[in-house]
């Protein structure tokens, strides 16, 4: 078996292994979340909505690495949807400086 062309013992040696198993299986956990999305899409609405009903909401995405990411992306595309404040913060920055936020 390889990963990224790499044979598994050769990305052991090089202690890749972890990290080339973490982005192989990326596809199918977008795919996996994207079909989650649209089955829970009534019940996301209804968060949103529900926030959106206060006074001067904001929306703060979270995650790590890739879902970080994805917040950033995310940020503008709900601004401009919803007419609202929102950021992306990484977790990583919320637990190593909660205080911040």
């Amino acid at each position: 078996m390889t990963y990224l062309d790499y044979r598994i013992e050769d990305l052991q040696l090089l202690g890749g292994l972890d990290t080339a198993r973490e982005i192989c299986s990326q596809p199918g956990l977008w795919e996996k979340t994207y079909l989650k999305v649209i089955k829970e899409r009534n019940q996301i609405l209804r968060v949103i909505n529900d926030v959106l009903e206060k006074e001067s909401p904001v929306i703060i995405l979270t995650g790590a690495g890739t879902s970080a990411f994805i917040g950033e992306v995310l940020v503008g595309i709900f601004q401009k949807k919803w007419d609202v404040s929102c950021k992306a913060i990484s977790t990583t920055d919320i637990i190593t400086h909660p205080e911040n936020y």
